[in-house]
C-alpha cells in the first residue's frame, strides 16, 4: 500500500506545503486519507492539487512519477482526456537538517519523500455537479456526454493508456459542453482484496473451509455477506473519494484474499500498481453512463451491491442487471447490458461502442443548418451549438462578432422548446452593455413564438426581463448601461419600437 500516514494531517499542513512552491493560500476542495484536494492558481492559470502525504520513510515516489508523466506524453494530443502537467514532492536531504522541495525532473539521490503535489488544469464543473445544476441536462446533452466519454476512451486505448477510476467526479464539463476524463490514476492499485463468505465462514469456525457455499445457511451466509459490505477498507481507502460508497470497479478487480496475496508476493507491486485492462475502464464508463440516464443521478452500484453481484449465479446476475435498467430509457439498455457484464470478454471496446451504439456528429459549419433542419427528430441537437455559443459570446470583442452570435442564437432557438430559449439563451442578450440596442429586438424575436407551459415561464416578464428593460431606459441598471453615460437614443428607441410586440407577448 502506497501514500498511507498514521495521524490525519490538518490542512494548515497542505498550506504550508503550497506556499513552498506557489506563496499562495489554497482553497480546499476536500480531503480524505488517501490525499488531499485543493484549488490554487500558477503562472498558466487556475489549477488542481493533488497532495499525498505520508510518514513512512520507505515510501519510493520513482515509479509513480514515471506512470504518471508516461500517461501525460501519450495523452498529449487526447482532446478529450485532461492529465496531470507537473508533479512536486517534498524531500529531506540528509546531510541537511532542513527540509526543502524540488521539482522531480531530475534525479533523486539519498532523499527521504514526505509528500508529492500533482497539479492538473482546474474545470468549474464535474459531471457528478452537473447532474444537480441548473439549466438541468437535457436528453440531446446526454447523448452528446456518452459520445464524448467514449471517445476520451478511444484515444486512452489507442495511447495504451488504461484510466483506472473513472466515475463521474473524474469527468469534466466545460461550459461549451465539452467533455474530459481526468484524474487518472495508475498509483491506485488494479486489484483489491475481497474476502468471500467462504472464506469468512471457514475463519469464523477455525481451521475448516467451507468449498461450497451451499452447505452455509442462508441465516450465515446473509450475516457474512453483510459482514463483507461492511469491511471496504482498502476501496474505501483508495476509492471512495466522495464517503457515498458508490462503486465504478469492474468485479474482476477484487479478487480474494488468498489469490490477492498470492499473485501480490509472486508478481510484487508491478502487477498490483500495472495490470489494469482496458475492459475495466468500460466497465466504469457503464457506471457513468447509468448514473447520467438515470433520472435521480443514481449509480448503478453501491460497494456492498457490487460485492453481492460478484457473487450472484450467472442467471441471478442477469436478473439483478434486468432490474436495474427498468429505470433506464428502452434504446439504452442493450449498450448498458453489455457494459455492466460480469464477463469482461462481453464488453466491446470504446471505439466499436462509438461505431455500433452511437452515431457521429457532424461538424461541418456549411452543413450543419441543413443537417439540423432535416428532419424534425434533429431540431433538438440545436441546443449542442447553442451552448458552444453562449459559452464564447462574453469574452468576444468586436461589436459585430456580437450582433452574429446573437442572431444565430434567436435562429437556433427556432428549433428548441421554449424552455432552452428562456434558460440557456436570454441571460446571455440582456447583460450585454454593447449591443443593447441589438439585445432589444433579439430578445423580442427570441420571447416572440414562445407560449408559456408553466407558472413559472409566465413570470419570466415580471420577475426578469421588464426590471431589466426599465432599468435600461432610465439608465439605472449596472448591467444593461452605463451610469457615467445617459442611455443612447438609439436604445430608447429600440425598446420603444418592440415594447408593444413585448407587451403582446407578456400578455399571453
Amino acid at each position: 500500500m502506497i501514500l498511507t500516514f498514521g495521524e490525519k494531517p490538518s490542512f494548515h499542513l497542505q498550506r504550508l506545503i503550497l506556499n513552498i512552491i506557489y506563496h499562495e493560500v489554497p482553497f480546499s476542495l476536500g480531503s480524505t486519507r488517501f490525499m488531499k484536494v485543493a484549488r490554487g492558481r500558477n503562472s498558466e492559470g487556475a489549477c488542481v492539487w493533488k497532495v499525498f502525504l505520508t510518514q513512512e520513510d520507505a515510501i519510493v515516489y520513482e515509479p509513480y512519477r514515471k506512470g504518471v508523466f508516461r500517461i501525460r506524453d501519450a495523452l498529449v494530443n487526447a482532446p478529450n482526456c485532461c492529465v496531470m502537467k507537473r508533479i512536486y514532492v517534498s524531500v529531506l536531504d540528509i546531510s541537511s537538517p532542513k527540509s526543502r522541495s524540488i521539482k522531480i525532473n531530475t534525479k533523486i539521490a539519498q532523499v527521504t519523500p514526505k509528500w508529492a503535489v500533482l497539479i492538473r488544469p482546474f474545470q468549474k464543473q464535474t459531471l457528478c455537479d452537473r447532474l444537480s445544476t441548473r439549466p438541468y441536462i437535457i436528453q440531446q446533452e446526454k447523448i452528446w456526454y456518452i459520445y464524448q466519454i467514449f471517445k476520451a476512451l478511444a484515444q486512452c486505448q489507442k495511447a495504451n493508456v488504461c484510466h483506472g477510476d473513472l466515475k463521474s467526479q473524474n469527468v469534466l464539463i466545460s461550459s461549451w459542453n465539452w467533455l474530459q476524463i481526468t484524474d487518472f490514476a495508475p498509483y491506485k492499485p488494479s486489484y483489491l482484496p475481497h474476502v468471500s463468505p467462504e472464506m469468512m465462514f471457514a475463519q469464523s469456525v477455525g481451521s475448516y473451509f467451507c468449498s461450497d457455499v451451499r452447505l452455509i445457511s442462508e441465516g450465515v451466509l446473509t450475516k457474512l455477506t453483510r459482514d463483507l459490505e461492511d469491511n471496504p477498507s482498502s476501496f474505501t481507502f483508495f476509492f471512495d473519494t466522495s464517503r457515498h460508497q458508490h462503486c465504478y470497479l469492474a468485479p474482476e478487480r477484487f479478487l480474494s484474499s488468498v489469490d490477492y496475496e498470492i499473485n501480490h508476493k509472486e508478481k510484487g507491486d508491478e502487477w498490483l500498481f500495472g495490470s489494469l485492462e482496458h475492459s475495466m475502464d468500460l466497465f466504469a464508463a457503464g457506471c457513468v453512463v447509468y448514473e447520467l440516464l438515470h433520472e435521480s443521478g443514481k449509480p448503478p452500484f453501491s460497494y456492498g451491491e457490487l460485492c453481492n453481484y460478484k457473487l450472484m449465479s450467472d442467471s441471478e446476475a442477469a436478473a439483478f442487471v434486468e432490474r436495474l435498467l427498468l429505470s433506464i430509457a428502452p434504446q439504452y439498455r442493450p449498450l448498458l447490458k453489455m457494459l455492466l457484464s460480469r464477463d469482461p470478454s462481453v464488453r466491446l471496446t470504446a471505439q466499436q461502442v462509438v461505431s455500433s451504439f452511437i452515431s457521429r456528429l457532424k461538424r461541418d459549419e456549411k452543413s450543419i443548418w441543413q443537417r439540423l433542419t432535416e428532419c424534425e427528430e434533429n431540431h433538438p441537437y440545436a441546443v449542442l451549438f447553442i451552448s458552444l455559443i453562449t459559452a464564447n459570446i462574453r469574452v468576444l470583442r468586436g461589436v459585430p462578432a456580437k450582433i452574429d452570435a446573437m442572431n444565430m442564437l434567436v435562429k437556433l432557438s427556432s428549433l428548441c422548446v421554449p424552455v432552452v430559449a428562456t434558460e440557456r439563451i436570454l441571460p446571455y442578450l440582456v447583460i450585454d452593455a454593447q449591443v443593447r440596442a441589438a439585445a432589444v429586438y433579439s430578445i423580442t424575436e427570441l420571447l416572440r413564438p414562445i407560449e408559456p407551459t408553466t407558472f413559472e415561464d409566465s413570470l419570466i416578464f415580471i420577475d426578469y426581463l421588464l426590471p431589466e428593460l426599465r432599468s435600461t431606459a432610465h439608465f439605472q441598471s449596472s448591467m444593461l448601461s452605463d451610469k457615467r453615460h445617459p442611455c443612447p437614443t438609439h436604445v430608447l428607441l429600440a425598446v420603444a419600437t418592440n415594447l408593444g410586440d413585448l407587451a403582446e407577448t407578456a400578455y399571453r
